[in-house]
Formats: structure tokens, C-alpha cells, sequence
């Protein structure tokens, strides 16, 4: 079953802690875009920078 919606693309409103978390979670499985009305939020994240602490580097390198 989950093989037939491999290919979605999914965009996740919001890089706070609830769309941060869903975004990542989601990537496992999917291709997701974020996007948020913070230009600093959206540029830290294309920085790989984390902006939550409890975020690792690694998880955020993963999904930009």
C-alpha cells in the first residue's frame, strides 16, 4: 500500500517545531518542501543551520 504513494510531493507550511517535525518525518518516505513566512527561519534551514535544539545538523542537512 505504501508503495503507491511513494512519488507524492508533499509541502509542509510553518519550519516550527510542529512543521519542522512533520516535514521530517514525512521525508523518510517523500519528497517535501517547507516553506514559512520568516525569511531568517527559511534562511538558517538553506544554511543547514539548525533552529531548534532539539533538531541535530544531520536531520537538517538531510531534508534541505
Amino acid at each position: 500500500m505504501m508503495n503507491d504513494f511513494k512519488d507524492i510531493k508533499i509541502a509542509v507550511a510553518g519550519t516550527g517545531y510542529v512543521g519542522l517535525s512533520i516535514a521530517t518525518l514525512l521525508t523518510q518516505h517523500h519528497h517535501v518542501t517547507s516553506v514559512d513566512v520568516i525569511p531568517e527561519k527559511v534562511e538558517k534551514l538553506n544554511n543547514k543551520i539548525s533552529q531548534t535544539s532539539k533538531f541535530q545538523i544531520g536531520i537538517v542537512e538531510h531534508n534541505v
